[in-house]
């Protein structure tokens, strides 16, 4: 798990009109959380999942124990397995998602994630109200007058991409849009200020890192991904010990 996240059966996804990826507020009477959605089977519908490991340091809004009441057993643990919650979707009206060199101030979304990675930070974040203009003019006081810069802006389709650079160093790569789905994979960003020998238009179309995509972490011991053992299975791998 590389991420906070809340799990959601594929009923109550399409009953109330979520899918993976969109963003939902979780409340209790005690507090609440904002995650990004995951839909899957691994919940029985009308039950929840998200993981606790993450903190205020790394999330704008991902305490899991908020939610908790205030009431411990005999040992001191408190009823953390059942929670009483209701969900409510949120408009997103942008996405940003970039890895930074430097680690970088958030307050200004909503919604903002921080995973370290080799060579810097990784970032996701949302704004409610913001449009994609105002990220953009964000973006801008992010990056030092030393850099070298390039832009790309799809005045169409909508989404802007950006990459800085100080003295051929990658410090920047930044992607916009108003669909979380035209984000890239946070896999794939994670490795690209360690591996920044790709050309800038491949950087920006969201290839060239020297590494394939991961997909999904399913192993974060051996930080193995989901797309990692497909590819092994479509290789011939035919068994645990193979994968």
């Amino acid at each position: 798990i590389d991420s906070p996240s809340l799990s959601l059966h594929p009923k109550d996804g399409k009953k109330l009109g979520i899918a993976s990826g969109e963003l939902v507020e979780v409340r209790s009477h005690h507090g609440a959380v904002t995650l990004q959605v995951d839909i899957n089977d691994s919940v029985k519908p009308s039950e929840l999942f998200a993981p606790i490991h993450w903190n205020d340091q790394f999330a704008s809004a991902a305490r899991v124990g908020s939610l908790v009441a205030p009431v411990t057993d005999i040992s001191g643990q408190p009823e953390s397995k059942f929670i009483p919650v209701g969900i409510r979707k949120l408009e997103v009206k942008s996405w940003l998602q970039l890895a930074s060199a430097a680690e970088l101030e958030m307050s200004a979304f909503d919604f903002w994630l921080k995973t370290p990675v080799n060579g810097g930070f990784r970032y996701q974040a949302a704004c409610l109200d913001s449009s994609e203009v105002d990220v953009v003019a964000w973006l801008n006081t992010q990056v030092s007058p030393h850099c070298v810069t390039s832009e790309f802006y799809d005045s169409a389709e909508g989404g802007y991409r950006l990459i800085a650079r100080t003295d051929g160093k990658l410090q920047l790569l930044a992607f916009v849009s108003a669909k979380v789905a035209d984000l890239p994979q946070g896999s794939w960003l994670s490795e690209v200020l360690s591996a920044s020998n790709s050309e800038d238009w491949k950087l920006l179309a969201g290839r060239g890192a020297a590494s394939a995509d991961k997909g999904r972490l399913v192993c974060s011991c051996f930080d193995v991904g989901e797309k990692e053992i497909l590819r092994a299975i479509a290789a011939g791998a035919d068994s645990t010990q193979a994968l």
